[in-house]
């Protein structure tokens, strides 16, 4: 236990948390050794058992996959349907029931609904029946009536078909599109009130949708949600728009093997043109988001080259001699010019197919995608634009972005909350609560961490956070506080002109507020812990304080002495002041920067020269070909042994020459060495090159750079004393391993509600009312106020 808090993360699998929780202390690299076997078993087995699961399944003997037309009008798949049910003899009670089959696409699921007259499909009628029927998330029941939980389970599915495909020789038939919606079958899946809405000419410009004033579930973060709103119409809506917003820097480009997805395609999707009403999202709130591009169904080699056809389409495109950068870090490269030039961020993952983009998406209204020439979305984008909420999971919260969804972060929350995209726990979840009557129940699924006790109430917990928050505003201000987001002895932050006090999310919290949990210091990690931050937010948009959105607890404190950043990008200003010149300069310091850090940890156990072996963790050029060349290959330093080092170099080669790249040289070297022990501390720097920079090549890589990446977030803590170290270490290995998904969903909710803050009082925490470097009063026997919330 470190801060009473378990060592290893609760989100871990059980083969994971046992190995970790049997691990010795004394041999920290026979730990990682450990791990990345276990991983890779469990892989192959979960590889081996979705082989043999078939991809086709049939309900009541009838095959009624085979029987659709898969891009066809969703209305010929409900004919096709029938006539095959009637053909087999379906009674018409079993035919109502094969609407509600999670296999099915969304489409076809809403057109039959219709088509039955049974699809009234929401305006949230079933509500009560929702929560009387525990939906059963595992797959199991696959006839699901609500909406909200059928959506859920076919995403299930859709992940499943997704890992079918992406199996070496797979036999899966159905093409990429399979489940997703695309743009021109939008109004026929809308399930609230909704118009076309003509422009001067009599021509449709935007699909105007009518949002439910009342949802069922527990709901926040909706207080900018708008009541109606507007969204592009047809897919040559979205392209006309889609180059307006992008200022055309790709046009002329191969769309082949590439998609677009996230933000500035919701963006898109959310500003027709043509119309005035106040429900119309304006271009100016995407004017700095990049556009986040994926190749897929490409060799790496291949993925390289079109990499290099990319940055020639965006160069040709800018203005004559306009800047050009490329910048290269362990997970993207993105091109820059001058702002607000679009940047474009190409992520370095080997996706199969775009549907694989879209399900790994944290948030439900970035699952939207573009394939320069029609957007496609996931059912839950559509409930999303319905509903003007995220309908929350557990992927949000202890997902993998290697796996099927990644976990969220708290400046996406708060951003998209911005947008008018609040969180819903559906009822199915809420329901769940009542099933752990005591503390003996909650005991029982605590995984070594204290809970609140047992029965749970969503309420009232937020309403403890909401108290707690206030408390903490109004001591500050009391002391005062005015316009400084943060206070900390190393950093300057600006003061904010306003007349209103000024914080940030960071400011509620102290450096002890860290768990082994995969979002760590994040307000996510708990319910109540984001209830906190939710009040804070609730207080600005009422007006009473100004947030500085800069700085959030995740990725402003670190563990232990903290000298090396979250982030693979220094903090930059993406305005009309941004020059070329500047940032690259920032990088150079950047990396200076994460350099000194890593060499003053080693420092203590080793006796090594930094100057010998500078840190780069990013990279820059003027073209992509120069960013790729060996030179310019992303270069780690890590304490390791010599057997791991010889061990992981053995897996990564040994993979790579599968892969096709035999001959490949170690990616990791031992550069110092006290003495002679395999076993003992040694210095090796580690290389990722233009191959070893992709992740999705193999899974065995993968696993090796989690681990790789755990040791180098350990390096924090060489000045700690060994047991310290060790368990710190063993929280990073727990944090990173891939994950698809947790073992029981409910379950999994229980803990996360029930997961107490390591601040438990309302009494604020005074790790920033230090006065040497706050400058404002402390009255300790105030500090002793305040009421619990246990």
């Amino acid at each position: 236990m470190y801060n009473d808090r378990p060592v290893v993360g609760t989100a871990a699998s059980k083969e994971v948390r046992r190995l970790l929780e049997a691990s010795s202390y004394d041999d920290l690299y026979g730990i990682g050794e450990a791990m990345v076997e276990l991983q890779i078993k469990l892989a192959a087995e979960r590889e081996e058992k979705l082989r043999a699961e078939p991809a086709s399944k049939q309900l009541f003997d009838i095959d009624f996959i085979g029987a659709l037309n898969t891009g066809a009008d969703p209305k010929d798949d409900v004919s096709s349907i029938v006539g095959l049910a009637t053909e087999k003899g379906l009674k018409p009670e079993d035919l109502k029931k094969v609407w509600t089959w999670t296999r099915l696409p969304y489409a076809v699921r809403t057109a039959g609904l219709a088509a039955d007259d049974g699809g009234n499909d929401d305006k949230d009628q079933r509500a009560n029946s929702r929560a009387k029927k525990r939906s059963k998330i595992d797959g199991v029941d696959e006839l699901v009536d609500d909406q909200d939980d059928w959506i859920i389970q076919n995403e299930n599915h859709l992940r499943f078909l997704s890992r079918k495909a992406a199996l070496p020789s797979s036999d899966l038939t159905l093409p990429w599109t399979y489940g997703l919606v695309p743009l021109s079958q939008l109004p026929s899946v809308i399930s609230q009130p909704h118009d076309i809405v003509q422009g001067a000419a009599g021509s449709p410009v935007a699909l105007k949708i009518r949002r439910p004033t009342v949802l069922s579930g527990f709901c926040i973060l909706g207080e900018k949600r708008k009541s109606e709103f507007y969204v592009q119409v047809s897919p040559d809506a979205f392209r006309e728009q889609w180059e307006t917003m992008t200022d055309g820097v790709l046009k002329g480009l191969d769309w082949n093997n590439v998609f677009v997805a996230g933000g500035l395609v919701l963006g898109t999707m959310l500003t027709p043109q043509g119309v005035t009403a106040d429900g119309v999202h304006k271009t100016e709130e995407w004017q700095s988001s990049d556009i986040d591009l994926y190749i897929y169904g490409l060799t790496l080699d291949k993925a390289n080259e079109k990499i290099k056809e990319i940055a020639k389409v965006y160069k040709a495109n800018l203005p004559p001699k306009s800047p050009f950068l490329v910048v290269r870090n362990s997970q993207t490269i993105t091109l820059y010019s001058k702002w607000p030039t679009k940047r474009v961020q190409i992520v370095l993952k080997l996706i199969k197919s775009p549907r694989e983009v879209l399900l790994n998406f944290d948030l439900d209204p970035c699952a939207i995608g573009y394939d320069g020439t029609n957007a496609w979305m996931l059912p839950r984008f559509i409930r999303a634009l319905e509903t003007g909420y995220t309908n929350f999971t557990m992927d949000i919260i202890n997902g993998h972005y290697l796996g099927d969804r990644k976990a969220s972060r708290d400046p996406r929350v708060f951003k998209y909350a911005n947008k008018g995209f609040g969180l819903r726990i559906l009822p199915s979840y809420v329901a769940s609560l009542s099933t752990y009557r005591n503390d003996k129940q909650t005991a029982a699924i605590a995984r070594r961490q204290p809970l609140y006790s047992a029965p749970m109430s969503l309420e009232v917990t937020a309403e403890q956070s909401r108290k707690w928050t206030s408390t903490c505003i109004k001591k500050l201000i009391k002391r005062g506080h005015k316009n400084v987001p943060m206070y900390y002895r190393s950093e300057k932050y600006p003061k904010i002109k306003t007349n209103l006090p000024v914080l940030s999310h960071a400011i509620l919290e102290s450096n002890m507020q860290r768990t082994s949990e995969p979002l760590g210091r994040s307000c996510l990690t708990g319910f109540s812990l984001l209830m906190r931050h939710v009040a804070l937010w609730e207080e600005e948009v009422k007006g009473n304080i100004v947030i500085y959105d800069q700085i959030f607890a995740e990725n402003t404190y670190g563990e232990g002495l903290a000298n090396f950043s979250y982030d693979d990008t220094p903090e930059y200003s993406w305005d009309k002041e941004f020059k070329i010149a500047d940032f690259c300069k920032k990088i150079d310091k950047f990396n200076a920067s994460e350099t000194k850090g890593v060499f003053e940890s080693i420092r203590y156990h080793i006796d090594i020269d930094k100057t010998d072996h500078p840190v780069k963790r990013l990279t820059y050029a003027d073209s992509v070909e120069k960013v790729l060349s060996p030179e310019k290959d992303i270069k780690l330093v890590l304490v390791l042994s010599p057997k791991f080092v010889n061990y992981a170099n053995k897996v990564l080669v040994d993979a790579l020459a599968a892969a096709g790249y035999p001959g490949h040289a170690n990616p990791l070297e031992v550069v110092n060495q006290d003495d002679d022990e395999s076993t003992s501390d040694c210095v090796a720097t580690w290389t990722l090159d233009s191959t070893l920079n992709w992740q999705m090549l193999d899974r065995r890589i993968d696993e090796v750079r989690e681990i790789l990446w755990a040791y180098h977030r350990a390096f924090e803590h060489m000045i700690a004393d060994p047991d310290m170290r060790a368990q710190l270490l063993i929280a990073q290995i727990s944090k990173r391993a891939i994950r698809q998904n947790v073992e029981d969903e409910h379950e999994a909710f229980v803990i996360w509600v029930g997961r107490k803050p390591y601040h438990t009082s309302s009494t604020f925490n005074v790790h920033f009312l230090v006065s040497e470097f706050t400058g404002l009063e402390v009255d300790d026997e105030e500090d002793d106020e305040g009421d619990d919330e246990e």
